[in-house]
């Protein structure tokens, strides 16, 4: 079973379109990553605010670990589990929908509006730690 750990400041709450209708909240417990912990079945299609650029995907039992770390212009990480078991994990550089949001006044999500030519980069990083 996965062990995940990430730092985060807060949670965007979705619509049933699983678009965020606001700007990003307090963190609830049950979605507080902070200390590594078993995802399980927990149920995730979710956008963080606030993310501190690393994330820890580990097994224990098989001694495995995967660290993903990401420039300061990822600011937001999206999770996702399936019911098969599977797991994604995206680094971002805003929320989703980031642009309708700040269109309706919604700020924090991070949406950068670039002139012709201009240019927005970052790198993102994985580590396979094997023991």
């Amino acid at each position: 079973e996965g062990v995940l750990q990430f730092g985060v400041t807060g949670v965007y709450h979705t619509g049933p379109d699983m678009m965020p209708q606001e700007a990003a909240q307090p963190l609830p417990l049950e979605l507080d990553f902070s200390t590594a912990r078993a995802v399980g079945r927990q149920a995730l299609d979710t956008v963080f605010a606030g993310w501190n650029g690393s994330v820890t995907l580990s097994w224990p039992d098989l001694k495995l670990s995967i660290e993903l770390t990401a420039d300061p212009i990822f600011s937001h990480l999206v999770v996702y589990t399936h019911f098969d078991g599977s797991l994604a994990l995206e680094p971002v550089t805003n929320a989703t929908d980031g642009f309708n949001l700040l269109a309706r006044g919604i700020q924090g999500t991070n949406v950068r509006t670039l002139e012709p030519g201009a240019a927005l980069e970052g790198k993102i990083r994985i580590r396979v730690i094997q023991g």
